[in-house]
């Protein structure tokens, strides 16, 4: 399955994939700088609605606990550099979900023996839809994929390939409705394929996997 890591002394958090029975993984991608004071990070989850992408995980930051956030209502353009502190001390366990403008984020507190949540609201960007919207209309296969993604459904005049980090590594320019992205040469990891289909605009999650 895929995972992220930042461990090792890494003071960043990485997507990677690695073999249950081999026990090594891919080259990841950094999420994060370099972080003074930096101890561990882990527990990370990542996701997407649309083209809004959220990574939270915890980490320690001198001896103090953090809960915090990364968050893009636009994966095509990266996320900002500094992420979001959601809550301090005695946290274990954090996860967070997406949902028609609508962000959530959970965690464990140790101190209270319960979970906790935050919410906060998000705009999309003018003339980006929602996936669900564009998915009865265009169809991506097999995902997660190892060697070829195929596009099928009505016409689309592009579709872009991003990095978790916002990083464009393909673009196809098309008039018709199938399409093939070779993804066999990419690192394994999240990836977002953007489809521009006239005016509607839709982000899909891709994993890539070997």
């Amino acid at each position: 399955s895929t995972y992220m890591n930042g461990a090792s002394g890494m003071n960043t958090v990485y997507f990677d994939k690695a073999s249950i029975s081999a026990g090594t993984g891919s080259v990841g991608m950094a999420l994060t700088g370099v972080i003074t004071g930096l101890s561990q990070q882990n527990y990370p989850r990542i996701a997407s609605s649309g083209n809004a992408v959220a990574v939270v995980w915890k980490q320690i930051v001198n001896s103090a606990d953090q809960c915090v956030l990364r968050f893009t209502n636009n994966i095509a353009n990266g996320f900002p550099a500094a992420y979001d502190t959601v809550d301090l001390n005695d946290i274990t366990n954090a996860d967070v979900a997406l949902s028609d403008g609508n962000i959530f984020v959970v965690w464990e507190d140790d101190a209270s023996g319960t979970v906790k949540y935050r919410t906060g609201t998000y705009t999309t960007p003018s003339g980006i839809i929602n996936t669900s919207t564009q998915n009865q209309y265009i169809n991506i296969y097999p995902n997660p994929v190892s060697d070829i993604l195929k596009i099928s459904g009505n016409n689309f005049n592009s579709a872009e390939l991003f990095s978790a980090t916002g990083e464009k590594v393909f673009t196809v320019e098309n008039k018709f409705s199938d399409s093939d992205i070779v993804v066999s040469t990419l690192p394994t990891g999240i990836y977002f394929l953007k489809i521009i289909s006239g005016e509607f605009v839709s982000t899909q999650k891709v994993i890539v996997m070997r």
